[in-house]
C-alpha cells in the first residue's frame, strides 16, 4: 500500500516535539500498491495478446513480477535493464523467464509500453484534480525500499537487514 498525506499550506504536519495535535482538515488516502496496478495492466495486455515493453525503473516486485513472468509465457515481453531488475537482481534469470533485455534505444510502436515505478506523481495529481484539489507543495508518501546488494540476492540481503 502507498499512503498519501496532503496538508494545506497554513497547517503544520508535525511540531518539533510531535506532541501537539495538529491535524485539522488534512486529507489522507490509501491506494492499491503500484505493483498491483502494474500487474493488472500486464495481465490485461497478455490476455489481449499484446507484446509488452517494460520501461521505467526497478520497482517493488511481488504481483508485478508474477504477472510479467506469466505474460512472457503468452506474449513477447521486452524490458530495459532497470525495470528488469524488478523481477530478479540476476538478469540471466530474467532472460530464462523469456523476457528479452533490450537497450533503451529499442522502440517498436506496435509493442505496448508499461512504465514501472513505485511513485507516480501524475497519478496523485489526477486523483486530486477529480476532487477539485491541487497537488500540494508537500507530499508524504510511504514506500519501503529493501535495498540492493551486488554481492547476493536482494531477498537475502533484506533478511539480514531486517
Amino acid at each position: 500500500m502507498c499512503s498519501l498525506l496532503i496538508s494545506a499550506k497554513e497547517r503544520r504536519i508535525f511540531s518539533s516535539t510531535l506532541t501537539e495535535k495538529i491535524f485539522e482538515t488534512v486529507q489522507k488516502s490509501v491506494f492499491p500498491s503500484p505493483t498491483r496496478i502494474v500487474a493488472e495492466i500486464i495481465r490485461k495486455l497478455a490476455e489481449a495478446n499484446e507484446d509488452i515493453l517494460l520501461t521505467g525503473y526497478t520497482m517493488g516486485g511481488g504481483p508485478s513480477s508474477k504477472a510479467i513472468i506469466d505474460a512472457a509465457k503468452k506474449v513477447r515481453v521486452y524490458s530495459y535493464r532497470k525495470p528488469a531488475l524488478t523481477i530478479s537482481d540476476n538478469l540471466e534469470i530474467v532472460e530464462r523467464y523469456g523476457i528479452k533485455i533490450v537497450d533503451e534505444d529499442f522502440n517498436n510502436k506496435e509493442i505496448r509500453k508499461v512504465e514501472l515505478k513505485d511513485v507516480d506523481i501524475n497519478f496523485y495529481e489526477n486523483i486530486l484534480s477529480k476532487l477539485n484539489l491541487e497537488l500540494p507543495d508537500t507530499l508524504v508518501i510511504a514506500v519501503q525500499d529493501h535495498g540492493f546488494s551486488p554481492r547476493e540476492s536482494n531477498r537475502k540481503f533484506r533478511f539480514k537487514l531486517f
